[in-house]
């Protein structure tokens, strides 16, 4: 045993020098071939090859991304045709980050600046060199972002309208803080922050208005009944609001600015004198709706089967049906006649089948309220609806003809106004 494993280990050393003396005669010989790499010399590109795409067509990003290098966004300027650093512009490049985070100013040891420093040194100088491209962006080739297409500008503008409508509600603003001037909000600083307390404001007022809404409905429900023990009455209510709650809901989760929008409802919301008109008689016609067939359930005059009350409490939940799908197709649907700056025609959904789907959902809640509190007598009130409706939709749709481009396309596309195949 002895003697073969002295023979193996014999046999081993002698395979482990000749192996060693291969890798240095062609460590030596690579040396000798490779170029020598001077400050100036670019670094050499990776080949290139046919962009990976996914299956849909978009630039394929799987893989494996790391964070060793500083690499910018978009390509300076100063680099504008070149993909790729050189050695010496990373070297300098690395030079002019470390004397941005570095030599920032004196600070006494301790102080919150020493640390601030100090934070510096570890993001931004431990570990992050600058990488050998230009830019993130490959696409297109000058390493720079295309700019936004009208209809994104117009989408931005919109939004930042919206915002700094919001703004004016805070406290910075209705105290003439030197931030707002003239009722426009310089959003300098914290704008994210006022931002989401002009919304807390906005959901103070729904939450108030809700409260207040529930009561004045019960108020006109029971005390024209002359009684709580009114089932009609109590199924109304539950149903009216169970069904605004799941619509509030989807407005408050998926579109805030349609809430903002269908809060800004009445006559002072309304520009066109005519509507300012048309909306009292409206309102009023309204409250008649309600406090109406209580009136008829207390004296009898015209009662209606269970049935039918329960038929009546199923338009009431299809009308706020027809409201969430009319707010989930068009943004802008507000409660007052108005364009505004970047809106544009909507005829998908249910704007394909007429042209004002929101007052066809309330004609479902003018029909279903008297049936759904038990009076057969306050349907004569429909054809008063459907005359202030008609007269509400002929002046809107002149504001829409004069102030919306691409409307008079959509009336020929889309020939109902109201009601399919009638009007």
């Amino acid at each position: 045993m002895r003697d073969c494993f002295s023979g193996s280990m014999v046999t081993f050393a002698f395979a482990a020098a000749v192996v060693s003396a291969a890798v240095s005669v062609a460590v030596t010989q690579s040396s000798a071939q490779a170029p020598t790499i001077t400050a100036t010399t670019p670094i050499t590109p990776p080949l290139k090859t046919a962009p990976l795409q996914t299956a849909w067509g978009e630039p394929d990003l799987q893989g494996i991304w790391t964070a060793e290098f500083d690499t910018p966004f978009q390509r300076p300027p100063r680099f504008a045709n070149q993909e790729f650093f050189t050695q010496a512009q990373r070297q300098e490049l690395d030079k002019e980050r470390t004397a941005l985070y570095s030599e920032e100013r004196p600070a006494d040891p301790g102080t919150e600046l020493d640390v601030a420093r100090a934070y510096n040194h570890a993001v931004f100088l431990s570990n992050k060199r600058v990488g050998m491209r230009t830019s993130l962006v490959v696409d297109p080739p000058n390493g720079r972002v295309p700019p936004l297409t009208p209809e994104a500008r117009s989408a931005a503008a919109a939004d930042r309208d919206f915002r700094l409508a919001l703004l004016q509600s805070t406290e910075t603003c209705m105290s003439k803080s030197a931030r707002c001037s003239g009722g426009k909000y310089d959003p300098t600083p914290s704008t994210p922050r006022r931002y989401h307390l002009s919304m807390n404001l906005i959901y103070k007022q729904l939450i108030r208005s809700s409260v207040l809404g529930t009561l004045a409905l019960s108020v006109m429900v029971f005390i024209p009944a002359g009684t709580l023990n009114y089932w009609q009455g109590w199924a109304y209510l539950g149903t009216f609001i169970f069904a605004s709650a799941l619509y509030t809901i989807y407005l408050v989760k998926y579109d805030p600015a349609l809430l903002r929008r269908r809060q800004q409802a009445g006559p002072s919301h309304e520009k066109e004198p005519a509507q300012k008109v048309i909306i009292l008689l409206i309102v009023a016609a309204f409250a008649a709706l309600i406090a109406l067939p209580p009136l008829d359930y207390h004296f009898g005059w015209s009662p209606v089967p269970w049935y039918v009350s329960v038929i009546g409490d199923a338009f009431v939940a299809l009308s706020f049906y027809f409201f969430y799908l009319v707010s989930k197709v068009n943004t802008y649907a507000a409660a007052n006649v108005r364009v505004e700056k970047g809106q544009r025609v909507v005829d998908t959904g249910v704007y394909g089948l007429v042209r004002h789907p929101m007052y066809l959902g309330a004609l479902f809640l003018i029909v279903g309220t008297p049936l759904a509190l038990g009076s057969w007598w306050t349907l004569f009130l429909t054809p008063v609806f459907l005359l202030l409706l008609y007269f509400r939709i002929s002046s809107e749709e002149k504001v829409l003809m004069r102030d919306l481009a691409g409307y008079a396309e959509y009336q020929r596309k889309v020939r109902y106004r109201l009601i399919p195949f009638v009007w």
